[in-house]
């Protein structure tokens, strides 16, 4: 927005000279300069990752890591399956500078319960040592923090004010990162974060021979918990 330089003005100390009141803003919490992170993506879904093993948890909401492959922003092959409405996305592109080949086969188990089969393959005639990442962007959990949560096979969150469980299930396990997506608002009473969802970062560490692939699985549900 056109008013985030005055946010980070205030930050950085204000500017030298006299104010007027019309140039008097108030930042209704310290340290807002810090959350003016700019993507360089959209913040959708099934975005996926290789990132440089022992990146941390600030490095990656703050958006200071680096990017190892070449497929967040890239077009994949697609192919719909039926009777079973499988959606297969698929791409061969590049991971630490070595050929590789992602596959995701996506379907819906039933009304609330999506699946996801990613196979990872080495097309190198080198081994493969990688932390792949499977992005995903929701409109919930308002209030939670930014957490590293170790190992995990499943998460899972409820939502009271909306009704909705939502599940998520890991095989095999993954470290998972989960951190708010917030920006910077200008209202009548001054500058004021805002909540626009939450990331959640599902990470797996993988060793493949040339040639050789790997299965991860994971799936979603979402129901109500009234």
């Amino acid at each position: 927005e056109g008013y985030h330089h005055r946010v980070k003005t205030q930050g950085e100390g204000g500017g030298e000279g006299t104010k007027s009141i019309h140039d008097m803003v108030v930042s209704k919490e310290y340290g807002l300069e810090k959350s003016l992170i700019y993507d360089d993506y959209e913040r959708r879904s099934l975005i996926d990752r290789f990132i440089k093993p022992g990146t941390t948890l600030d490095d990656l909401q703050t958006g200071r890591f680096e990017e190892c492959g070449d497929f967040v922003n890239a077009r994949y092959n697609f192919e719909l399956r039926t009777p079973n409405s499988e959606l297969i996305l698929s791409r061969n592109g590049t991971a630490y500078g070595k050929p590789v080949r992602v596959e995701k086969k996506i379907c819906f188990a039933n009304d609330s319960l999506l699946r996801i089969s990613y196979q990872l393959a080495n097309l190198d005639t080198s081994p493969l040592h990688a932390l792949f990442c499977s992005e995903w962007n929701i409109l919930l959990g308002f209030g939670l923090k930014a957490r590293d949560m170790g190992s995990m096979e499943e998460f899972e969150l409820e939502e009271d004010w909306l009704g909705l469980k939502f599940r998520m299930e890991l095989n095999p396990c993954a470290n998972l990162y989960t951190y708010p997506i917030d920006t910077v608002s200008f209202s009548e009473s001054g500058f004021e974060r805002n909540f626009q969802g939450l990331c959640i970062l599902p990470c797996w560490e993988i060793i493949l021979a040339p040639g050789n692939a790997c299965k991860i699985e994971l799936s979603i549900d979402a129901v109500s918990a009234i």
